[in-house]
């Protein structure tokens, strides 16, 4: 875990500073370096840039090897993606992943998402999948 010590901390500052100003291309080159180096952070990082930058294959294969190392935010953030991709069964698979890891959100969340009667996707304004849409004539 790359920390304030770490000889790569200030690119891990950079590579923060340059997401949170929406330099996603540059963000997703740094927090890369790191993530290959094995810092389960940066994975978490890296995958939340690469959404960011619509691509949601590589962000899952990210958040898959975070969850793996132990971070339980590349869990949860796992179980993000596939919600906002209207995959009920991923979403559910990774909350109760990130829940077991100790997420504090995911047990709330997967109580809901769980429900039968629970239009799961209904929860901050994800569109519904197309089978659902009402359709206008």
């Amino acid at each position: 875990m790359i920390d304030e010590d770490h000889p790569l901390w200030p690119l891990f500052e950079d590579a923060c500073e340059l997401a949170e100003a929406g330099r996603f291309e540059t963000a997703a080159a740094l927090f890369g370096i790191l993530a290959e180096a094995g810092d389960p952070c940066a994975q978490t990082w890296l995958g939340d840039t690469l959404d960011s930058l619509d691509r949601p294959i590589e962000a899952s294969l990210w958040y898959r090897r975070a969850a793996r190392a132990g971070e339980v935010n590349g869990a949860f953030n796992h179980a993000v993606l596939h919600r906002n991709r209207n995959r009920r069964r991923g979403y559910i698979r990774w909350l109760r992943i990130a829940a077991a890891m100790g997420n504090a959100d995911a047990p709330g969340l997967l109580e809901t998402a769980t429900r039968q009667d629970a239009a799961w996707w209904a929860m901050e304004d994800i569109l519904p999948p197309a089978f659902a849409r009402l359709r206008v004539v």
